[in-house]
């Protein structure tokens, strides 16, 4: 599997003469960044400046807002699938810890108030950070915490440290073995006979662990999957999810400062000696049943359900009321000066003479003349409240 990866990410240096020969670094290696480059030179754009030519999918900041991104990473890993089967499959049983079990895993609301149903946890959303230039509300989660339950089975000085492997699939695609979700993997010691786990969401392996990755200096600060967005977003009744909970008889690095899950560690192989995605990086099972028939007897897996709950109230903002007859052509077109708009044009590509650049980023429009801006990208004036309000009234009107 190795050479798989070799062959498919930017491992190219890596390629060694073969007892056939050399390999031609020049047809082989880096397939997976290549294809976004690719797709970038077809994105091409002629803009009267020099900025944004590419299309965005060369950029790994922004690869994911072009819809071909998900096409590509679906072949991407077809072709790691249909290598990954005609390799031997894990034996579960293998992997198990000889003196401990799991005995119960449950994923709860942090807040022991919370309004969510029992047995689930909630998703909504949330206002957008005009700190941080975003312009829609986005998704985000109630915190919760796992609660995992493990009992010793044999003598306790015998005790090694192990590694706890959470998952997460929806219940009606718990037969695809590539549904399921890495939410989080930690080792732990047993001190004594039973214990009770819990691990919070910002703790997890998997989640970037600052919230403003851009305020430290460690350029692996930015790896990591986002806080907000650990959970899928769920359905107004609940959609029903599986947890998939395992004990391994191995132990992992831990870092406070990334996610090993995706990063892994610095200068160094990757901290999990059993590999990424582990046991869902093989293709074990074809079928729910098969699935579980596997598991049934093995003290160190155990399956549970919940459900996730959409909230469908959404962040309404701030409301203005104000007389008077407020819209586009007679209100706000006028509000900005010819300098705003070079400003806003020159730094961000947005045309406050459009009606519908105006529209589509207005959170970020508001925010910057809120406070206004005078920096090495220009000047740009702070709005009086007058100028604030007309401009507030005509968004909740929904822009007449």
């Amino acid at each position: 599997m190795n050479w798989v990866g070799i062959v498919v990410e930017a491992e190219a240096p890596q390629l060694k003469e073969t007892e056939d020969g050399v390999i031609d670094e020049d047809l082989y290696g880096s397939l997976h960044n290549l294809g976004h480059d690719k797709f970038a030179e077809i994105g091409y754009q002629t803009y009267s400046s020099s900025k944004n030519r590419w299309g965005v999918m060369g950029s790994t900041s922004v690869a994911i807002r072009d819809p071909v991104f998900w096409i590509w990473h679906r072949h991407i890993d077809d072709f790691r699938q249909s290598i990954v089967k005609k390799y031997k499959q894990h034996a579960l049983k293998e992997s198990a810890p000889p003196h401990v079990k799991l005995t119960e895993v449950q994923i709860l609301p942090q807040d022991e108030n919370s309004t969510t149903p029992h047995g689930g946890i909630a998703t909504y959303l949330t206002a957008p950070q005009l700190d941080k230039h975003e312009v829609n509300a986005k998704l985000n989660h109630e915190p919760y915490k796992w609660v995992v339950k493990v009992e010793a089975i044999g003598d306790i000085e015998k005790f090694k440290p192990f590694t706890v492997r959470i998952f997460i699939a929806p219940k009606l695609l718990m037969g695809e073995q590539r549904r399921y979700i890495e939410m989080d993997k930690f080792s732990y010691t047993l001190t004594k006979r039973t214990a009770t786990i819990t691990r919070l969401d910002v703790q997890s392996s998997v989640a970037r662990k600052h919230s403003n990755p851009l305020e430290h200096r460690d350029p692996r600060c930015l790896c990591g999957w986002p806080q907000n967005m650990m959970l899928p977003s769920g359905t107004e009744k609940g959609m029903d999810y599986v947890i998939f909970a395992m004990l391994t008889n191995d132990s992992i690095s831990e870092d406070d400062e990334v996610s090993i899950s995706f990063c892994g560690a610095k200068d160094d192989k990757y901290p999990d000696e059993r590999g990424m995605g582990y046991p869902f990086d093989k293709a074990w099972f074809t079928t729910s049943s098969e699935m579980q028939e596997a598991i049934m007897d093995l003290q160190h897996v155990k399956l549970s359900e919940f459900k996730i709950y959409r909230e469908t109230k959404l962040y309404e903002g701030r409301k203005v009321s104000l007389k008077g007859d407020i819209s586009w052509e007679n209100t706000i077109q006028s509000l900005f000066t010819k300098s705003d708009k070079k400003y806003m044009s020159d730094n961000y590509n947005i045309d406050l003479e459009k009606k519908s650049d105006v529209i589509r980023y207005r959170m970020f429009i508001l925010g910057l003349f809120e406070n206004g801006t005078d920096d090495a990208s220009g000047n740009l004036p702070k709005w009086d409240s007058d100028k604030l309000a007309k401009l507030e009234a005509w968004i909740d009107a929904d822009f007449p």
